[in-house]
């Protein structure tokens, strides 16, 4: 038997964790920030019964449906992991409790740096993967590295690039990350969204920026804690004009992270499907290149109203089609035409 109960709202009722052991996404300074990015609440779900542990949610109401988006997968009562097996037993208790709860009419992709072991049978699922470091130490990590990836490395440092790290470098950062997004018509966040979390989350955010010749090649705002450091904010100059400018920046991340004893370094998001030929194939192997394993598992979705959701499927469609705008759909709608 499990039990599901919510946390949400004044932080000073929910569970005091000892959130650096954790994913970044159970520290409330954090998902606090990015709640009010999605127009959302951060909610904790406490897991108890036959296993106990904690679930981070985002929670959104509208006029026509309740949404609910995981932030991390199920952990223990130390941030850790449970095994598939137990992971997907407690997702199937706690959508038979949603169900029965009748607040959530949908629960929506998660966050792009989580990766689920295991799909509920009725859900909307892909594979899904991630290449992820384990940060052993430094000379250990050097030598897994690709040849490559080595050898334009030492070539940033023979020519000198300057790696600076720091709040300082939000301005820089934010005037290269604003520029990938739009070259690559993909959703740019908002300044504001940065600064807050450098604001009340700076000691567990590594802002960093790569010169040559006084010129920004790269970027990398992560955020991370014990549990591991995820890339889930990174840019790039328009022409990078030093060979191995934004390798020599995520190693020097990686440096960064073995001496705070981060355990990983999770490059977030890799396609199981075939991406040769494109734009992804190079991202991907830049990604495979710097030594780590390859995780698999699932994105997944659901809806749990399906009345409800069409009628807002429906309402949505035709508000975009006034306004003439394409939706893309999600990871999930992309991927899944590839494995059926």
């Amino acid at each position: 038997m499990i039990d599901f109960k919510l946390h949400s709202g004044d932080l000073a009722n929910f569970p005091k964790l000892e959130w650096r052991n954790f994913h970044f996404s159970f520290n409330p300074a954090f998902s606090s920030v990015y709640a009010r990015l999605d127009d959302s609440e951060f909610g904790l779900i406490e897991v108890n019964g036959d296993v106990k542990g904690y679930i981070p949610v985002l929670l959104k109401k509208s006029k026509l449906i309740n949404t609910l988006k995981f932030m991390f997968n199920p952990v223990n009562l130390v941030g850790e992991l449970f095994s598939p097996q137990e992971e997907e037993q407690i997702l199937e208790a706690f959508i038979h409790h949603l169900k029965k709860d009748n607040e959530i009419d949908r629960i929506l992709q998660p966050l792009n740096w989580m990766l689920f072991q295991a799909s509920p049978k009725e859900s909307v699922s892909v594979p899904f993967g991630s290449y992820v470091l384990n940060l052993t130490d430094e000379d250990t990590v050097w030598k897994g590295l690709h040849t490559k990836h080595r050898n334009v490395i030492r070539n940033a440092w023979k020519k000198e690039a300057v790696i600076k790290s720091g709040a300082d470098q939000l301005t820089a950062f934010y005037e290269l990350y604003s520029g990938t997004m739009e070259r690559n018509n993909m959703h740019c966040e908002p300044k504001w969204y940065f600064e807050e979390l450098l604001k009340t989350n700076g000691d567990n955010i590594h802002c960093s920026v790569v010169y040559f010749n006084e010129q920004a090649q790269g970027a990398l705002f992560v955020p991370f804690t014990k549990q591991g450091a995820y890339y889930v904010y990174g840019a790039s100059a328009p022409r990078i004009e030093l060979t191995g400018a934004v390798n020599a920046l995520h190693y020097d991340l990686i440096q960064n992270m073995v001496k705070a004893n981060v355990e990983i370094y999770d490059f977030v998001g890799a396609r199981l499907s075939d991406v040769s030929g494109s734009r992804l194939e190079g991202i991907q192997k830049f990604k495979k290149r710097f030594g780590g394993n390859l995780r698999e598992g699932y994105l997944w979705k659901m809806d749990l109203n399906s009345t409800k959701c069409k009628l807002y499927d429906i309402a949505l469609s035709t508000k975009l089609k006034l306004k003439r705008i394409k939706l893309k759909g999600d990871i999930i709608d992309q991927e899944l035409p590839k494995f059926k």
